[in-house]
C-alpha cells in the first residue's frame, strides 16, 4: 500500500516538475537583467517579473512554470534585448560576454533562431511595408514579396535537420512570423483610416475589407498567437478594432454603448476598445490599461476603466501588475521633487536660438543631446554620461542640455525616465515649434533621427549638427577643441 502511495506521489511530483523551466544567466562583467514573463499567458516586453544584478562568475537562476510553451523577454542594462522560447523541462543558459549573448542547454537552438534568423527574415520586409508611401497603391505591388518571404521563412524552419527542434517551436515561430508581418500591414492600412486621411468612400471600404481579410487570415481570436512575440500588447486585434471603429457611422458608434455595463466616457478617446471580442477582451483591455499607466497617458479615464476591469476580470494578472506600477509611479514622482541635481526647464523655448534667453545659457556654447524615451541607442549612450561630464568641465564656456522630443502626453514619463537615468544638469522637452526648428537645422526637412548631438555658438547658431556620440569621447573632444573658442 505504501509503495502504491509513494508511486502516485512520485508520478505527481514528476508531473509538476515537468511544468517548470529554468534560465541561468552567466556574465563576464557586472550587468543587470530584467525578465518579462507573460501576463495572463500573453507575451509582453514591458511587465517586469524579476531583476538580477549579475556579477562575473556567479550564476543567477530564474525558474518559471511553463504550460505548453512560453516566450520570455529579457533586457540587459536597458540596451541589449533578447527573446526566449521555453517548453516544460527546458534548462537554458544565457552567457553574456561583453555585449554579446550566446545560448546553451535545452532550448538554445530555438532561442538562437528566434534572436537571429527571425530578425534577418523579418527586418527588411518590415521596413518595406512601413516605408510604403501610398499603402493603397503600393501594397498590391509588394504582396508577392510578402508571400514569398513568409514561404521562405516557414520552409527554412521546416527544413532544419542538423539539430532537433521542438515541433511546438516550429509551429509557434511560423505563427508568430506570419502574425508579425500582417501586423505591420495592419499598421500601414489602419494608419490611413485612423489619421483621418481624406479618401473616396470606395477606398475606405477597400482598406477596411483588406484589414478584415488580414485579420481573418491570422485569426485575431487565436489565443496562441497572443502568446508569441507577434502578440505584444494585442497589437493585431488593436489595429483591427481601431480600423473597424473608424469606419462606423456616428449612430453606429452611439449604439455600441447601449445596454453596456460601463459608460462610454470611461473609454475616453479609445472607444474602439468596446469592439473587442469577449474571448480576447481581457488581453486587449489589460494590455491597453497597463500602457496608459506606464506612459502616463490620458486617452482613457484610467481609474474608471480600471475599476471596471477589476470587477469584470478579478483573476487577471494585469491587476497585480498595474497596482505595482501605480505604486512605483508615485514613488518616482516623490523622487523627482527631491532631486535638485536634475533641472527641468519650464520656460517655453520655440527655437534653438531661444535657448539663449534662458539665463544660465547666456554667453555660452551649448552642447545639445537630442533624445527620446523610446530611443534605445539614445539610452545606451547615457552610460558614458559621467565621462562626458568630466570632459565638459575642461571648457568653462561650454554648457550642456538634454532635449527630449517626446510628445505632450509623455511629459510625466519623460521626467521620470530623466530621473531614472540620472541626467544631471539641464533638461528640456521640446515644444512642437522647437521640434520643427531642430528638424529644419539638422536635415532641412520635417523629421530627423535620434540620438542627435549639436553644438551651438554663443549666438545660438548651429556650428555642428552631427557631433560624435559620447561613446566616442576622443573624437568628441577633438571637435570641442576645434570649435569651442
Amino acid at each position: 500500500m505504501n509503495k502504491i502511495i509513494f508511486s502516485i506521489f512520485l508520478f505527481l511530483s514528476m508531473n509538476v516538475l515537468g511544468q517548470s523551466a529554468s534560465v541561468t544567466f552567466v556574465t563576464d562583467q557586472n550587468s543587470r537583467v530584467c525578465i518579462c514573463k507573460p501576463v495572463d499567458g500573453q507575451y509582453t516586453n514591458e511587465v517586469i517579473d524579476k531583476e538580477f544584478n549579475l556579477v562575473p562568475n556567479v550564476k543567477s537562476i530564474y525558474r518559471i512554470d511553463v504550460d505548453k510553451f512560453m516566450f520570455l523577454h529579457c533586457e540587459f542594462d536597458e540596451v541589449k534585448i533578447c527573446d526566449l522560447f521555453l517548453i516544460p523541462g527546458d534548462s537554458l543558459i544565457i552567457k553574456k560576454t561583453g555585449s554579446e549573448l550566446s545560448f546553451e542547454g535545452t532550448g538554445a537552438k530555438e532561442t538562437t533562431i528566434l534572436n537571429k534568423e527571425y530578425g534577418l527574415y523579418i527586418g527588411p520586409l518590415a521596413r518595406l511595408i512601413i516605408e510604403m508611401k501610398d499603402p493603397v497603391a503600393d501594397y498590391p505591388k509588394i504582396k508577392p514579396t510578402m508571400d514569398s518571404c513568409i514561404f521562405q521563412f516557414c520552409s527554412y524552419i521546416d527544413q532544419i535537420k542538423e539539430f532537433k527542434l521542438s515541433p511546438l517551436f516550429r509551429e509557434m515561430i511560423k505563427k508568430s512570423f506570419c502574425g508579425h508581418i500582417q501586423s505591420y500591414s495592419l499598421m500601414s492600412y489602419g494608419g490611413i483610416l485612423i489619421n483621418g486621411r481624406e479618401l473616396p468612400h470606395r477606398d475606405s471600404l477597400k482598406i477596411l475589407n483588406l484589414i478584415e481579410d488580414i485579420c481573418n487570415k491570422i485569426n485575431i481570436h487565436d489565443v496562441d498567437l497572443l502568446k508569441t512575440i507577434a502578440g505584444q500588447w494585442s497589437l493585431i486585434p488593436d489595429q483591427y478594432l481601431r480600423s473597424k471603429y473608424s469606419n462606423l457611422s456616428d449612430q453606429e458608434k452611439e449604439d455600441l454603448f447601449k445596454n453596456k455595463d460601463i459608460e462610454k466616457e470611461a473609454y475616453g478617446n479609445s472607444k474602439y476598445l468596446i469592439l473587442a471580442p469577449n474571448d480576447i477582451k481581457p488581453f486587449v483591455l489589460g494590455g491597453y490599461l497597463y500602457m496608459e499607466y506606464r506612459d502616463y497617458k490620458n486617452d482613457i479615464n484610467k481609474e474608471k476603466l480600471y475599476t471596471y476591469y477589476k470587477e469584470k476580470y478579478p483573476q487577471s494578472e494585469y491587476i497585480k501588475a498595474i497596482d505595482k506600477l501605480k505604486t512605483e509611479i508615485q514613488e518616482k514622482k516623490e523622487t523627482i521633487q527631491q532631486n535638485d541635481s536634475i533641472i527641468f526647464i519650464n520656460e517655453k523655448i520655440n527655437s534653438l536660438k531661444e535657448l539663449l534667453t534662458y539665463s544660465p545659457f547666456k554667453g555660452k556654447y551649448i552642447f545639445v543631446d537630442v533624445w527620446a524615451t523610446w530611443c534605445i541607442p539614445c539610452i545606451k549612450e547615457f552610460q558614458y554620461k559621467d565621462s562626458l561630464s568630466g570632459l565638459l568641465k575642461n571648457y568653462k564656456d561650454l554648457i550642456m542640455v538634454y532635449i527630449s522630443i517626446d510628445d505632450d502626453r509623455s511629459n510625466d514619463y519623460w521626467k521620470i525616465k530623466t530621473t531614472d537615468y540620472n541626467l544631471e544638469g539641464y533638461n528640456l522637452r521640446a515644444s512642437e515649434a522647437l521640434h520643427k526648428d531642430i528638424a529644419a537645422k539638422v536635415t532641412g526637412e520635417n523629421t530627423f533621427s535620434v540620438p542627435q548631438y549639436l553644438l551651438l555658438d554663443k549666438e545660438g547658431n548651429v556650428i555642428s549638427k552631427d557631433l560624435p556620440r559620447p561613446s566616442e569621447l576622443d573624437r568628441l573632444k577633438k571637435n570641442f577643441d576645434n570649435l569651442v573658442k
